[in-house]
């Protein structure tokens, strides 16, 4: 029993370490603007206004929204940001000294952040921001008081991420009356690309946020204090502006910050990676990571089957083009990996490295975004057999920009805890594989 009891305190002791060197590390985060490097410092409010407000429906973003206000207040720390359950007096029990009907408490918010978030049902989905009253009274209120508003869109499905042209869609139809400038302004930040997409892992929320702080706060002083939206006209009367990198704000500790460099390819191997000509998009990604890297080693690779085997690392990336039932070129060369990796003693999470595909186009689908759910239906069982099959290894997503820039760091960090040494075997044969 004393046995147990000591096992059972490591491991609450162990639970507790790591808890704290993550509450650590976020703390260590702090948004900064670019530029010269001064921490974001909203402006001072009283007990009575916040500089965000957050509208969204409850049934589908409550998780995501309190995730966005903690994430916020960890990297601004002086940020003051209305949710419902926090402030309103209804939810929260906490009375608000002015505020007595629910317009004000967007009247009292210096910006507006709209969560788009939907269900899906049994006749497809829907959106649930659109879908309700309350959501659309919010922001017809922010329209009417001009407050900036930020458009976030989930992505997952599992947590209510249904297409964006559901949630237009959607406002077409519910935005009816005096709910009409909603549409017209949802339906232009949709045509500027200025819907900012909300991941569940943590470096691409770090983008995310900073997306978001941009809108909530595009202007500085010198000093770095945040100037009001009416400070604009003063700012332009003294023959000054901002250009687009005094105005960028990043967080400080996350990947994009970081410089990346690649070390040279595994020993007696002459290429980091090996794609497919067959496989479509891989050499494009490729190309884009060569892009991220500051110094040292340049990235390497091939696309010639004659030099398979001296690639430490196959990229594979997926979307609805790759056809993995009919294209028998790329399962060929991807079976030829998978006992590449079993001659040579390797893991295939290690050895392929996945991409997959989450860029969204509404009007002609040219990215081929599916659900990776979908990617394992399409593949045959020989390519999906766990541990060893070719989805040993986590998919990277491959996001639109700003987001992009996180991908291609979580791709060259893969490849940097890639294995240095490796035995060189002769390539396997295998049926008619060229060009």
């Amino acid at each position: 029993l004393l046995s147990i009891a000591m096992l059972i305190a490591v491991f609450v002791a162990l639970i507790a370490l790591v808890r704290n060197k993550q509450r650590a590390a976020r703390a260590s985060r702090l948004a900064l603007w670019k530029h010269n490097g001064f921490p974001i410092c909203p402006r001072s409010l009283d007990a009575t206004r916040w500089h965000l407000f957050l509208s969204h429906q409850w049934t589908s973003s409550q998780d995501q929204v309190r995730a966005i206000k903690e994430r916020l207040r960890e990297v601004v720390p002086t940020l003051k940001v209305f949710l419902d359950v926090d402030n309103h007096p209804s939810k929260s029990g906490v009375q608000h000294p002015k505020a007595k009907f629910p317009h004000e408490f967007v009247e009292f918010s210096d910006a507006v952040l709209v969560f788009l978030a939907g269900e899906f049902d049994g006749n497809g989905c829907h959106s649930s921001y659109f879908h309700s009253m309350p959501c659309r009274n919010e922001l017809k209120w922010a329209i009417d008081y001009g407050k900036t508003i930020v458009w976030v869109l989930e992505t997952n499905a599992s947590h209510g991420g249904v297409p964006l042209e559901v949630h237009l869609r959607d406002a077409e139809e519910f935005c009816v009356g005096p709910y009409r400038p909603a549409l017209h302004l949802f339906q232009d930040a949709v045509n500027n690309a200025a819907i900012i997409e909300w991941y569940r892992e943590e470096p691409f929320q770090m983008v995310t946020l900073s997306s978001i702080l941009k809108q909530v706060m595009p202007l500085e002083s010198n000093g770095g204090d945040i100037q009001t939206t009416a400070a604009v006209d003063e700012f332009a009367m003294m023959g000054q502006t901002l250009n687009s990198n005094q105005s960028e704000i990043i967080i400080s500790n996350t990947l994009v910050c970081l410089s990346t460099k690649v070390g040279p390819p595994a020993r007696q191997l002459d290429y980091h990676l090996y794609c497919s000509r067959h496989d479509n998009n891989a050499e494009d990604v490729i190309d884009k990571m060569r892009m991220e890297l500051k110094g040292g080693t340049s990235l390497r690779a091939t696309n010639n089957f004659a030099e398979f085997d001296r690639a430490n690392q196959m990229l594979v990336f997926l979307n609805s083009k790759t056809n993995l039932h009919d294209d028998d070129k790329l399962l060929a060369e991807l079976r030829c990996g998978l006992r590449w990796c079993a001659d040579n003693f390797r893991d295939p999470a290690t050895y392929f490295v996945l991409v997959h595909e989450t860029r969204r186009d509404m009007e002609d689908q040219k990215f081929g975004a599916i659900p990776f759910e979908e990617v394992i239906k399409r593949t045959p069982d020989d390519l999906k057999q766990r541990p060893m099959g070719v989805f040993a290894s986590i998919a990277i997503p491959w996001c639109a920009e700003p987001h992009q820039q996180v991908s291609r760091q979580l791709l060259l960090r893969q490849l940097e805890g890639s294995p240095r040494e490796s035995r060189r075997k002769a390539r396997p044969e295998f049926g008619a594989v060229s060009g």
